[in-house]
């Protein structure tokens, strides 16, 4: 795993990501921020990376001016896969917090809602179809800040309902990936 860009630009894990972890492509990595960055600046937000995998979304994020970035993340080994890159790149403990727990779990005890967040990224395995249930609590435990953007990654072949509450930006396609990002309209 690898940082594009932002203070820890360039810096590597380079250990082996954990068996069944799809990692975002740097390619479309670079193209999601590139996007946000057009949407607002991101110096000083809060993020938050559900299903976070090697942890490469929340930590591009950080390193480009993220203020603090909870990593929801339910496997052992990728928790600590994701605990070991942040003592890696240096990362304050201040600047993250780690959360070992589903994705529904964490959201429904109320692990998360200590901030509100402007940045969600959402990239669960492409055939757990939980998107919708996830953007419904989203807004049902009043997490995201009004003017938050939420960044899904799925399957082209995998739609999912959006649930009311919420307008998509903008759509992008990288193969057999596709990327929305939202933002919520009922806060």
């Amino acid at each position: 795993m690898r940082i594009i860009s932002g203070i820890y630009g360039g810096r590597r894990n380079t250990k082996k990501a954990p068996a069944g972890v799809r990692p975002t492509a740097d390619a479309v990595r670079e193209s999601i921020f590139n996007s946000l960055f057009n949407m607002f600046d991101l110096d000083g937000k809060t993020c938050l990376d559900i299903f976070a995998g090697t942890g490469a979304m929340g930590f591009e994020a950080l390193s480009r001016g993220s203020a603090h970035c909870t990593f929801i993340e339910k496997n052992r080994a990728t928790v600590d896969y994701i605990r070991n890159t942040a003592q890696l790149f240096n990362i304050p403990k201040s600047h993250f917090a780690i959360i070992h727990q589903s994705a529904l779990k964490a959201i429904d005890s109320n692990l998360v809602t200590e901030r509100k967040f402007d940045i969600c990224f959402l990239d669960p395995p492409y055939k757990l179809n939980i998107l919708s249930e996830i953007l419904k609590k989203l807004l049902r435990y009043n997490i995201l800040n009004p003017d938050s953007i939420i960044s899904i990654e799925n399957s082209n072949s995998l739609g999912f309902i959006l649930p009311t509450g919420y307008n998509i930006i903008q759509e992008k396609k990288f193969g057999e990936t596709r990327v929305l990002f939202l933002n919520p309209t009922q806060l």
